[in-house]
């Protein structure tokens, strides 16, 4: 085959040769090599590590080179021999070598019971003891790590440099330093100490948290000296070999294996919530040591077990919490043992570690155990009074600890944006340095002559004492001048930005615990945020993926309906038949009720009893009460036993080996033979059980594909088929359930293979499931069950507002397709207008997916290829409505594009049109820095279904993700079916990686199953549900209901992101008019270096200045949180980074130059000169005098500034604003009264303000500084008003019917385009009287039909397809095509449901309030005006109408007929338009690609 395909062309790679010696392939190597292949260490490596010895040293002896790993891969091959010769011919060993070969020879290891009389090998003993430390630090890592930690912010190690350089430049000759070391060092030291500080509390809680669990919790080990007593010990002693004794209610202390317990059997019950999150008990079995049946411990004390001599091989610690393989040898030593007497075995001197340890041949017996015999540490006992168990991982080698891995590191994007403007200030700092020195060299070198006094030149100087003084000044070359500006100008930078941000981010946090908005009373579980630099990215979030079950819907599962034999059971109740439409009662199918199978025939008998026996559930009972509670391993099984009753089948006890069914009023024992228990790869679970005449059942529950693959004949696969797809419809979640009689031989048979399999010490897990698999086969299917899970209250508003705030929302599920459509159109997800995309693999082909997804980039991209299409269709060029930049891609190679000719093949054409290089997707122009390669082309109309298989062949594949990542980002949401945990993982990943810009991502999930995609997003939301706290657990932030996600984004969200974004910028601006006064100033200083401030005066100025800009980042809102739900849109500002980018900081920079050059140049030219200004005692005023001046007058502009960009004030900002601007007062007063440390400095305070200019100065600077910005700000809102703008008038208390319309079109309006519109419309509008039927008719400019059908969004640049834009551009292609392109309409899919389905109405009312007639208008005619479209338009503006009303909801309604010409919905897929001149799709054939 090689031969071949090499002749027809294939290429022989470098990696033919690696393959062919990996595979063992002597041949193939010795072909390929004589071919042309090239050796490389590759080709050795994989030689040595499958064990090929005689295929290495072929190859090693025709030049075959050796690589340092080949040690390495000769040790994992497993061949002694291999690594002799490699010895022998002179290999390098890896210095890993001898280590690796260690790790691999010991996969097992093998321990003794410590008992008495006996003492234990050196090896178990040099095992880690039951002590834990989760500590960060300790006394001697505390200083040093912590150091480390805090010097990794690049704003720490600046500050740090710049205390060095200021060192250097005051005690050495190096250079000059303007400013003391101290000025920085001060707080340099304050903020890491601050920081350092909250770090080690935090870590002091865990060294208190580690020493409770070891040393104040007791454990009761079984005395080696006292048969049958118990020493109690700290958990710490808890060693290895142990055997423990734990009672109801206690926590396990290590991983151990269940010995015996106080229930029949050696059962026991623990409750795994510390471990996976599942509060439901599960059921242990001791390991089954009894030589006779039925199986179980044999002993029944703990006085039998000290004289037993019992021994333990398994496998090394791992992170496996669900697997466990091992054998136990259990032998006597002078007692008995299930009372069979067996010979004491030999042991040496030590105890002996292997086989002998375990016991001589004689009486030993070899036990297997697995993880249904071992108890966990973090697992709790319940129901069951006592349980001994032999102790096997300790401390920091146990499963839970293992597995306890941290949260991945995550960064805000702030932070990320913060970091790249602090490159971008740190440029620009260096520059105004490089600018400065400059100066300096040429002012030297053009007044060199008249500066003797400074010893530039002494030989001139006029009287020779400054000569003499010069010969002992040392100074440095002028290029070190740069490190003098450096120092000078190190604020702009600000050192205390960082410690703004912790604190304003640790209070916004608690803001989200305390919020009694998103607390759940029925679970009395508040919001949590779990950590608190990730807050203002909830402000920006881009991309939601969501859980389906338990996150969507209640997880609270109902026996709903099932099928047996061709009949459907389950009647739809009154309540759920008032929810539906006319539409949707029409295909409801009627059935009979439930009760009905109670007179049962034996099928449906079996159909109950396999629901009743099949299953892991424990009945608790309450001592006190004496009532039972189900405890189940999931909500499914649950209802599913619930159903058995209902079918008059009632689970009643579970006993060891036994379980106990009460049908028609008597109680059936059914003996347990073996369960065979369900996973994620064999999608099923089996019991096989024995009645009381002594028949043998396997009875079998599953998902349908694997049942169906199992099952005897296909004579039902059609009706089932039919049973399947009817529940899907109706969004229930279904099971096949079968069973198959065993033959008493042949079990028999099986048995003694099942045992023998868990006997393996390897591969045990797989022997296991290949004897499971003979007796899961010839299965005779029972029936279907159908189980409903509830939406939430209110997710399909919450989907709807979160959609209208630009974020899109992909669902993630592992249901059925079907299941999952229903549950897209029941939250809102999927609408009837929308055209939906059914991504799917076709007849087992691979290749077909690709093909798919080509041609649907082809079909529509032609929009963005072809002008005359466009024109055609919408009677514009596309360039019209293209943005300005965004020029259609040109081909490269000639390469034709869509519609220059005809293309054949079907769907193969589609896709050979698409290889156009960037044709079909063009990028909008870039967007606040970064180049945008998002698709041109959008729609809130279109939506896409795609499976798990077909996503197997996207991920991991480069091509095939491009492709499906243009597609999906076309869609407003995804519905992702059959998806496994892993690939939920990867599609975020995918997001995540490779959209440009780069998004954030949001993850919600309430389970074990969802902790990877929740992990894997920028911001991860777990839900406290049903299925535990492992979700909470590794999310960022908790909340109860879905429903609060809303809350948690559009407001919480939104606020923190404008606060921490006006704390960034602020604390960038204030310190960069601080610089640069200075650098003004060092023009008037001879570019001396000299600073204009005292130094402490100076380092206290972001002290001064901090708790004004902390209550900003603390209490300020833009509007309260009824508006900013009621207006999504507003939650725009942050997914498209408007409050902090490049453009927005230059602005501030911008501002801050303007401010400081108000600041410095009016006192300049108040002063006028140093004697044109005395102070009171008729002296003239210093240096230090004008300084504070100018500063006190930049304090109080600063203070005024974050008067300006405040919007909500309180009391609290109010105080620290005064307090602000008192402190500074008071610090310059008490500071200049100490002449021994501010001997400069002394008597300024009280000068300044006995002085009429300061206080003159200041307060003209402060007023014109003020009202420039205030002019500045209302020149923004006037001429260039945002939607926040808007928002804003209308939250401070606008009552006009223009301000109540505003409200109302925040809520719907696309962009600021939309607001102008209404706004203009609304204005005339008010002027006259409104139409009497509200009609909006068809009078439409031309200009507006086309912005109707296709518009761009102002915020995305992307051209924003309408629901009839997309039916005319889908009536251009065959039926036939549409359907292998996987197009469908929304609105011909919508299923039948059982969910409430109100959104679906087609007639609502509208108020007859002038604002809201004018927006009924001008939606009416962005949806295309009186012509074409059909009742989903009017549904989708009824819908819209509804939202924008929510605002204010008591007014009265009158009822709204359907718009003219719209009463009647036109379909046009699946049918070709004749008139229809492109020709992309002429002459194509159909007939070969039949559905």
């Amino acid at each position: 085959m090689l031969r071949w395909a090499h002749a027809t062309g294939c290429r022989v790679a470098r990696d033919t040769c690696a393959a062919a010696a990996g595979a063992g392939h002597l041949a193939v190597l010795e072909w390929a090599h004589g071919t042309g292949c090239e050796w490389d260490e590759e080709t050795c490596n994989r030689a040595a590590a499958g064990g090929h010895l005689e295929l290495l040293q072929w190859a090693h002896a025709r030049g075959c080179p050796f690589g340092t790993n080949i040690s390495l891969a000769a040790v994992l091959g497993g061949d002694l021999a291999m690594l002799q010769w490699l010895r022998d011919v002179g290999c390098a060993w890896h210095p890993r070598t001898c280590r690796l070969a260690a790790e691999v020879g010991k996969e097992y290891r093998t321990i003794d019971a410590v008992r008495g009389g006996f003492s234990v090998s050196k090896e178990q003993r040099a095992i880690p003891d039951n002590s834990i430390d989760t500590a960060k630090y300790n006394l001697i890592t505390f200083l040093p790590r912590s150091l480390f930690e805090q010097f990794r912010r690049a704003a720490n190690i600046y500050f740090l440099v710049i205390s060095v350089l200021m060192v250097l430049g005051t005690y050495t000759s190096l250079f000059n330093s303007p400013l003391t070391p101290f000025s920085t060092l001060i707080p340099l030291v304050m903020v890491l100490v601050i920081t350092m500080g909250k770090e080690g509390i935090e870590d002091l809680k865990r060294h208190r948290s580690d020493h409770l669990v070891n040393n104040r919790r007791m454990a009761e080990v079984l005395s080696t000296l006292n048969p049958g007593a118990f020493d109690r010990v700290a958990w710490r002693k808890v060693r290895v070999g142990n055997i423990v004794q734990v009672h109801n209610g206690d926590e396990i202390p290590a991983d151990m294996v269940l010995l015996a317990s106080s229930e029949p059997n050696g059962a026991a019950y623990v409750e795994t919530s510390n471990i996976d999150g599942e509060t439901n008990l599960k059921i242990r079995s001791a390991a089954p040591t009894r030589a006779s049946p039925p199986a179980g411990p044999a002993w029944s004390s703990p006085g039998a077990l000290h004289s037993l001599a019992m021994s333990i091989e398994y496998e090394r610690p791992n992170p496996r919490i669900h697997f466990f393989t091992g054998t136990l040898r259990v032998a006597e030593r002078g007692g008995t043992a299930g009372g069979v007497a067996t010979p004491a075995p030999s042991v040496d001197s030590e105890g002996g570690g292997g086989e002998g340890g375990a016991g001589g041949a004689g009486g030993m017996r070899e036990v297997p155990v697995d993880q249904s015999n071992v108890l966990m540490r973090g697992s709790s006992l319940k129901n069951t009074r006592w349980a001994l168990g032999l102790v096997v991982y300790t401390g920091k080698e146990t499963k839970i600890i293992k597995n306890a891995r941290s949260a991945p590191s995550k960064r805000s994007n702030v932070d990320r944006v913060t970091n790249r403007i602090m490159g971008v200030i740190f440029g620009a700092m260096a520059a105004v340095t490089t600018v400065t020195l400059a100066g300096y060299l040429i002012f030297s070198t053009v007044y060199q002559s008249e500066l003797y006094y400074l010893c530039y030149n002494p030989v001139d100087a006029p009287i020779a004492l400054l000569a003499e003084n010069c010969e002992t000044e040392t100074t440095g070359a002028d290029a070190m001048m740069w490190f003098t500006f450096l120092i000078l100008y190190n604020n702009f930078i600000p050192i205390s930005l960082y410690v703004s941000l912790e604190v304003v981010n640790a209070v916004q946090a608690d803001y989200i615990d305390q919020d009694l908005q998103m607390y759940d009373e029925e679970q009395d579980t508040p919001a949590l945020a779990r950590t608190s630099n990730m807050n203002a990215d909830l402000g920006q979030v881009q991309y939601i993926f969501s859980d389906k079950t338990g996150t969507l819907t209640q997880n609270v599962m109902t026996f709903k309906r099932c099928a047996v034999g061709d009949t459907i059971y389950g009647e739809i109740t009154e309540e759920e038949r008032s929810k539906l439409t006319p539409m949707q009662l029409a295909r409801v199918v009627e059935a009979p009720p439930l009760s009905e199978l109670r007179e049962r025939t034996p099928a449906e008998l079996s159909f109950a009893l396999c629901l009743a026996l099949n299953h892991t559930v424990v009945i608790e009972r309450d001592d006190a009460t004496g009532d039972k509670t189900l405890q189940c391993e999931s909500p499914d099984e649950e209802a599913l036993v619930n159903g058995a009753r209902q079918l008059g089948v009632e689970f009643v006890d579970r006993e060891p080996g036994t379980v106990v069914v009460r049908v028609a009023g008597r109680e059936q024992r059914f003996e347990l033979l073996a369960t065979l228990p369900f996973d994620s790869t064999r999608k099923r679970m089996s019991v096989l059980v024995r009645d009381a005449s002594g028949r043998v059942t396997a009875y079998t529950k599953g998902a349908d594909n694997v049942i169906l693959e199992r099952a005897r004949g296909a004579a039902n696969a059609r009706l089932i088929a039919q049973q399947l797809g009817a529940f899907a419809e109706d969004g229930l979640r279904t099971l096949l359930l079968a069973r198959r009689r065993v033959p008493a031989r042949e079990y028999e048979a099986w048995a003694a293979a099942y045992r023998e399999a868990g006997v393996a010490v390897k591969d045990r897990a797989e022997r296991l499931a290949e004897a499971a698999a003979q007796v899961e086969r010839d299965l005779e299917v029972l029936g279907v069950t159908a189980i409903e899970d509830k939406l939430q209250d209110d997710v399909p508003n919450t989907i709807a507002d979160l959609g209208r705030a630009g974020i899109k929302v992909w669902v993630l599920t592992g249901d059925k397709e079907e299941t999952a459509i229903n549950i897209g159109y029941s939250c809102r997800l999927l609408e009837p207008h929308m055209t939906l995309i059914k991504l799917k693999e076709r007849d087992g082909d691979p290749a077909s997916v690709d093909r798919q997804l080509q041609g649907l980039c082809a079909h529509f991209g032609r929009l963005a290829e072809d002008d005359s299409l466009f024109q055609n269709q919408w009677g514009s060029v596309l360039r019209s409505v293209v943005p300005k930049g965004a020029k259609p891609a040109a081909s490269k190679g000639g390469k034709r594009g869509v519609g220059e000719g005809d293309v054949e093949g079907g769907l193969g054409g589609v896709a050979a049109a698409a290889t156009l290089p960037e044709p079909l997707l063009e990028r909008p122009p870039a967007r606040s820095g970064a180049e945008s390669e998002a698709p041109m082309i959008s729609s809130d109309a279109l939506a896409m279904v795609v499976d798990g298989a077909s996503l197997v062949h996207i991920l991991g594949h480069d091509d095939k993700q491009a492709l499906f990542l243009r597609v999906a980002c076309m869609c407003r949401s995804v519905v992702a079916c059959r998806v496994s945990p892993a690939q939920k993982r990867l599609l975020v990943r995918l997001v995540k990686k490779n959209v440009r810009p780069a998004p954030i991502t949001l993850a919600i999930g309430d389970g074990a199953n969802d902790v990877g995609m929740i992990q894997e997003a920028q911001v991860g939301v777990g839900m406290s549900g049903k299925e535990g706290r492992q979700a909470v657990n590794n999310a960022d932030f908790a909340i109860a209901q879905f429903r609060f996600l809303r809350r948690l984004l559009l407001v919480h969200g939104h606020w923190d992101y404008r606060r921490l974004c006006k704390v960034i910028l602020y604390s960038f601006y204030k310190n960069i008019a601080l610089t640069f006064i200075l650098f003004y100033y060092c023009f008037y200083s001879g570019l001396s270096g000299q600073s204009l401030y005292e130094s402490l005066v100076y380092s206290g100025y972001n002290f001064f200045l901090a708790l004004p800009i902390l209550c900003v980042g603390l209490f300020d809102r833009d509007v309260n949180d009824r508006a900013a739900a009621a207006a999504p849109r507003l939650y725009r500002v942050g997914t498209h980074n408007l409050d902090l980018n490049v453009r927005v900081t230059v602005l501030w920079m911008a501002q801050a130059v303007l401010d400081s050059v108000l600041i410095f140049f009016i006192p300049v030219a108040a002063y006028g000169g140093s004697e044109a200004v005395f102070s009171a005692a008729g002296h003239h005023d210093g240096l230090y005098v004008f300084g504070t001046t100018v500063y006190s007058a930049l304090v109080l502009c600063m203070l005024l500034k974050v008067v300006t960009i405040t919007w909500t004030w309180n009391a609290v900002g109010a105080f620290c604003l005064a307090a602000s601007l008192l402190l500074y007062v008071g610090f310059v007063l008490v500071y200049s009264c100490f002449v021994a440390y501010a001997y400069e400095f002394y008597g300024v305070g009280f000068a300044l303000l006995s002085s009429a200019a300061f206080w003159l100065v200041v307060i003209q600077v402060a007023a014109v500084v003020w009202c420039v910005d205030l002019f500045i700000t209302w020149l923004q809102s006037r001429f260039f008003p945002t939607v926040s703008h808007h928002a804003r008038e209308f939250n401070r208390g606008l009552t006009s019917p223009e301000g109540k319309l505003m409200l109302a079109a925040l809520a719907t309006a696309h962009d600021d385009a939309d607001l102008q519109r209404i706004r203009s419309a609304s204005m005339a509008e008010l002027s006259a009287e409104p139409s009497g039927n509200g009609a909006g008719g068809g009078g439409a400019a031309p200009e507006l039909e086309i912005s109707a059908q296709l518009r761009r969004d102002a915020d995305t640049g992307r051209m924003v397809l309408s629901p009839d834009a997309l039916r005319k551009l889908n009536d251009l292609v065959p039926g036939e095509m549409l359907r292998q392109l996987g197009i469908e309409d929304g609105g011909l899919v919508v299923p039948r449901s059982s969910y409430a389905y109100d959104h679906a109405e087609t007639t609502t009312g509208v108020r007859t309030d002038v604002g809201e007639e004018v927006l009924r208008r001008v939606i009416v005619d962005r949806g295309g005006g009186g012509s074409g479209g059909g009742g989903d338009d009017a549904a989708a503006l009824n819908v819209r109408i509804r939202d924008a009303r929510a605002a204010d909801p008591g007014a009265p309604l009158l009822p709204l007929p359907l718009l003219p010409g719209r009463g009647q919905r036109r379909s046009s897929m699946g049918t070709r338009r004749g008139s229809s001149s492109d020709g992309a799709y002429r002459g194509v054939s159909t007939e070969e690609h039949g559905t």
